[in-house]
């Protein structure tokens, strides 16, 4: 009570009469455990605080831009020119109305701001209007908060946004995406494409948590709306010590009002990032649909590529190999299969697999776009029957196919190349990758065309999947062909990846009602159209993770999400696999064969809560460098623990909820007993060390 009174007063509020509405300096939006206090006037529009009623805890440590708007050359911060016209607020205070009009720019902004009763959350609803005769392309950064604090010390501070598997980090060392500096740390979200004023990727889920690693609380930042599938681009976000910033962009045309999606600000009084992925699961799950995931699939636990290299994501960093290194030809498929077998996996992964052209020097890989099996290897007879033997000893076959670009010397790239290739708004080409077209995804007759590729590939060779290269990494593009001459817009072009994707997964699932469509990534709205994909949090996304994955809030809030990755080393994999995934293997695991091919068989095992399960918690392990997990199936109870330190022995106890006091447990790994005494579970973990325990 004397906290609220003394936070009442802080924000007293300066009124006078303007036409009938209410002019304030001090704008108030509270309920009974959040307020937020705002500064309105002729300079602009400031976010001056985020208070939680119920804790006494002030989460802002100065003023605040709430947004950012750039356009025609001009960045303005909203607490720097733009200009409040009016002010209206309710008689509780629970809700407030800015009008403004930007100093540079013909835009008018609208802000609304509501609290409702009850919730831990403000949610704000930001309205651009285009006042000028002609069309204004605008980035926003909303929100687009700095100086944000906890109630515990800076080094406690803790940051998380879903980006793929992991992405919950220390926020003490850093740092914007604006900052180059190699020894501080890079924010955490999918990195900002400068030339775009987006990210080229969407995160798993669009919110950023800030809280305090001892428990007291913290404060959230979510995406309401969002809903690509509808047409309603979500707010992109990024996060390190210096704040939060949430993107999105829009094309304005005269005259035209375009409200953005609403984003929530909210506050908690203990707990971790549980909180914020639980309020964007119940705010997005409504509208979220996923495609059936075929159960060969799924279930495997694993899928084995026959090599590093230019498969995507994490094989991008073991060692790369011609596929002509591996086979003599494709009627010897099934040794691949056989090796996939000794890692536990039926599942066979194949590039490389393609004809080259001798302007590429003999490297079949880098000559992308026809998928044509490449002779020296048996041509096509060799290859049907090479996919055929793998189906007759159980097996199954993923190929590679790239989406986003194809080869300047592939025959399509020589007949459609030039007119198909993606080019900018003065129509040059993109040069993405060098002696390559970007595609247009939008863009109908390259769809017409992947999806043949695919068809070809599934009803005349007979293969069980089609991996789509890039794709989910390459969203957001604006592009336009010469052969149409529209350019698409960001939103416009991301659509177009998960209409393609979804054109591929019908077109060979009536052939074969059971194959796959996956790629790289599965982060974002394009899990909801094809059936798992790959990841780099241990790839070129580990300085962002820092190294290491403390937490996997998309296992916990979206579970239908199926991410397949690894990591450089045992501890990394291991990681992965605690966190609740399955495993993208090749050949430079063949000699951990012996450790790896138990920890595929018990997650297919246990699928029911590995896989299938809740990920219902995080059991407190009194270590940094300790991860657990709680997997609760409709049969069985798994507890993950993993030990990310290669120096450091962890003896301690997990703490499980009272349910499981005083119960029995037994490490899958190593066969070992452990009793919890009461809800305690002490048990002992050796560097880099595993444990999987299921509940006896």
């Amino acid at each position: 009570m004397i906290g609220t009174i003394l936070h009442s007063a802080l924000v007293a509020m300066f009124f006078f009469s303007l036409q009938g509405a209410v002019w304030a300096e001090s704008v108030t939006v509270e309920n009974s455990k959040i307020a937020l206090r705002l500064e309105a006037n002729e300079r602009g529009i400031a976010l001056t605080s985020i208070y939680n009623k119920s804790t006494g805890v002030e989460h802002l440590s100065g003023r605040s831009p709430l947004f950012e708007l750039s356009a025609n050359g001009f960045t303005i911060p909203s607490n720097n020119g733009t200009a409040v016209d009016k002010v209206s607020t309710s008689d509780q205070s629970a809700a407030a109305t800015i009008w403004a009009h930007c100093q540079q720019l013909p835009l008018e902004v609208r802000v609304d701001i509501k609290a409702p009763a009850g919730e831990s959350v403000a949610i704000v609803q930001i309205d651009l209007m285009n006042r000028s005769p002609s069309r204004i392309s605008v980035r926003v950064v909303a929100p687009n908060t700095r100086g944000i604090v906890t109630s515990g010390p800076a080094s406690a501070r803790m940051g998380a946004i879903p980006q793929e598997i992991g992405s919950v980090v220390p926020l003490e060392n850093t740092a914007p995406p604006s900052v180059l500096r190699p020894q501080v740390n890079p924010p955490v979200g999918m990195p900002v494409n400068a030339d775009v004023g987006l990210p080229r990727a969407m995160n798993s889920m669009e919110l950023a948590s800030i809280y305090d690693a001892g428990g007291t609380g913290g404060i959230f930042f979510a995406d309401i709306d969002g809903d690509l599938d509808n047409g309603i681009s979500p707010i992109e976000f990024n996060l390190s010590a210096a704040g939060v910033a949430g993107y999105w962009r829009t094309d304005l045309e005269p005259g035209q009002d375009q409200k953005l999606p609403r984003f929530a600000i909210g506050v908690q009084s203990s707990g971790d990032w549980h909180a914020a992925v639980d309020y964007y699961v119940a705010k997005h799950r409504p509208r979220w649909k996923f495609p059936p995931i075929p159960a060969w699939f799924r279930d495997q636990g694993a899928i084995y590529g026959y090599s590093g290299g230019g498969a995507g994501a994490i094989y991008l960093l073991y060692p790369e190999e011609d596929l002509r290194q591996r086979i003599d030809s494709f009627r010897q498929l099934p040794k691949l299969l056989t090796e996939a077998q000794h890692l536990g996996t039926n599942i066979v992964y194949i590039w490389d697999y393609w004809e080259g052209s001798r302007e590429q020097g003999g490297r079949n890989y880098f000559v992308k776009g026809d998928y044509l099996p490449r002779p020296d290897l048996g041509g096509v007879p060799a290859f049907v029957e090479g996919v055929k033997a793998v189906h007759q000893q159980g097996g199954r076959v993923i190929v590679y196919v790239e989406a986003f670009i194809i080869t300047n010397s592939s025959k399509i790239g020589q007949e459609k190349g030039q007119e198909w290739g993606g080019r900018n708004a003065a129509g040059d080409l993109y040069a993405h990758y060098r002696n390559n077209y970007s595609m247009v995804a939008p863009f109908v007759p390259w769809q017409d065309y992947i999806v043949q590729v695919a068809e070809r590939l599934v009803r005349d060779y007979g293969v069980d999947g089609i991996f789509l290269d890039s794709y989910a990494y390459q969203m957001n593009q604006p592009m336009q062909t010469q052969a149409e001459g529209i350019l698409y817009s960001p939103a416009q072009y991301s659509q177009g990846v998960l209409t393609l994707t979804d054109r591929v997964r019908n077109a060979i699932q009536a052939i074969k009602p059971d194959a796959v469509v996956l790629g790289e990534t599965t982060a974002g709205p394009i899990a909801r159209h094809w059936h798992g994909g790959l990841s780099t949090d241990f790839a070129w996304r580990s300085q962002i993770n820092q190294g290491r994955i403390l937490a996997s809030p998309v296992r916990y809030g979206i579970p239908e999400v199926n991410f397949i990755t690894s990591g450089k080393t045992l501890n990394e994999m291991n990681q992965v696999f605690a966190a609740g995934h399955n495993l993208a293997l090749c050949d430079a695991q063949l000699p951990f064969a012996s450790y790896i091919r138990p920890l595929v068989e018990i997650r297919k095992k246990y699928k029911d809560a590995l896989i299938y399960g809740s990920q219902s918690y995080q059991p407190a392990t009194g270590s940094p460098d300790v991860a657990a997990y709680y997997y609760e199936g409709a049969a069985n109870r798994v507890v993950t623990a993993v030990n990310i330190s290669s120096q450091r022995h962890y003896l301690g106890h997990l703490r499980l909820r009272d349910s499981d006091a005083n119960t029995t447990w037994q490490d899958l790994v190593s066969n070992e007993i452990f009793k919890a005494q009461g809800a305690e579970l002490r048990i002992n973990i050796p560097p880099e060390g595993l444990r999987v325990l299921v509940r006896k």
